[in-house]
């Protein structure tokens, strides 16, 4: 997917792997030298662990 929009990018995983992506923007100055926001796909993700588990 090297080379797409990452708009193009989320739909194309979506299609593939399910609806897992969603568009996200890191803002500006998020990072040092980052000047411009940049545009992502960003991976739901889910932990999951008994009640019991110590922390």
């Amino acid at each position: 997917m090297r080379g797409r929009a990452p708009g193009d990018a989320v739909d194309a995983m979506n299609r593939k792997f399910g609806p897992l992506y969603t568009r996200d923007t890191i803002p500006a100055k998020a990072y040092p030298g980052q000047e411009q926001p940049s545009q992502v796909a960003t991976v739901w993700n889910l932990i999951v662990a008994h009640a019991d588990m110590p922390e």
